[in-house]
């Protein structure tokens, strides 16, 4: 099953699109458990295989450093002995 691609010169017939009811689920991370909800979103065909969907995004200039801290640290303990390791993005 090929994902469908839309790059940012198509027409894409958004019309084909199905958004399904958004579903609430939940993980847990370390002693944190994360709720997220989010929809499911395919092109179904007419035999009712459901397509993936992946859109090109404009091409964007960025960089920046940022500190990794332990998952669930809030903002206010975030200091620099709690520091794991940095994330660095350059494009």
């Amino acid at each position: 099953m090929e994902p469908i691609y839309v790059s940012l010169d198509d027409k894409f017939d958004s019309k084909s699109v199905v958004v399904e009811v958004p579903k609430t689920r939940k993980f847990t991370r370390g002693k944190s458990s994360i709720e997220y909800t989010t929809s499911d979103v395919y092109v179904e065909e007419e035999n009712g295989a459901q397509l993936p969907i992946s859109f090109e995004l404009a091409e964007q200039n960025m960089w920046g450093v940022n500190g990794i801290y332990p998952f669930g640290l809030s903002k206010d303990k975030q200091a620099d002995n709690k520091l794991e390791g940095f994330q660095v993005v350059i494009r």
